[in-house]
């Protein structure tokens, strides 16, 4: 059986520094999610950020499409609805990746 952290050993080779902080908080990350015991935790944190900040950035395209042919005086005239990034963040971390965890252990 290919364990995770086999397959995903390519992508591995990215670094951003000579002595592997990169790999080995990725190495972790993995570790932790083939532990039983920390696997549904890390996915909803992961979720909740990653959910989060798509909200954050299609906010902020779609606030520069919005202002696209209007005239600026440079500053930015739409922030935030940090609410809203809020309320996706909770989604992803409370209800999609508990949700898909156990449907996928339910399913294999």
């Amino acid at each position: 059986m290919v364990q995770a952290a086999d397959a995903w050993a390519p992508s591995m080779a990215l670094s951003l520094s000579t002595d592997g902080s990169l790999e080995g908080a990725w190495a972790q990350y993995l570790s932790l999610l083939e532990s039983p015991d920390t696997a549904l935790a890390t996915k909803a944190v992961s979720a909740g950020l990653i959910i989060g900040a798509g909200d954050a950035s299609a906010q902020v395209l779609e606030s520069k499409l919005a202002n696209k042919g209007e005239e600026s005086d440079g500053e930015e005239t739409a922030a935030l609805d940090w609410a809203r990034v809020g309320r996706w963040a909770a989604f992803g971390l409370l209800l999609q990746a508990p949700w898909n965890h156990f449907f996928y252990q339910v399913s294999y």
